[in-house]
């Protein structure tokens, strides 16, 4: 798997996450418990999911992060590997673009993962965790 990103990842301690496919009117659709939120940027996320999903799904994640308001973020699954051991999957989202058209993040969102990134990049690199 190459790295192909541009954005500076970082961890959240005892991040976890709820997503739910974003087809359609989703409004009352339930989050399904994914596990736990292994790395962010401004432009993606991944995560451990107990439930499959599969490569190009639209997705909805709720990220709870202690202490913080919990940030929903829509994207786009761009690969997924399994660990047959553990039954889980391994995910790597990308969020869709920023900007006020229905199918994208709100602008505030992404000003909320910048401030984000500036207090838990910052932990990750005094911590060794980076």
């Amino acid at each position: 798997m190459d790295d192909k990103r541009t954005q500076i990842r970082f961890r959240i301690p005892k991040g976890r996450l709820k997503y739910k496919h974003d087809i359609g009117f989703t409004a009352f659709s339930q989050y399904e418990e994914t596990g736990d939120l292994l790395d962010i940027s401004k432009s993606g996320a991944g995560f451990l999911s107990t439930k499959p999903l599969y490569l190009q799904d639209l997705i909805k994640i709720k990220i709870l992060i202690p202490g913080e308001q919990n940030l929903v973020l829509r994207g786009q699954v761009k690969w997924v590997v399994a660990n047959k051991v553990s039954g889980r999957q391994r995910v790597g989202m990308q969020f869709a673009p920023y900007g006020n058209r229905r199918d994208y993040n709100a602008p505030n969102k992404l000003a909320r993962l910048s401030h984000l990134s500036e207090i838990y990049h910052r932990a990750n690199r005094d911590t060794g965790h980076e």
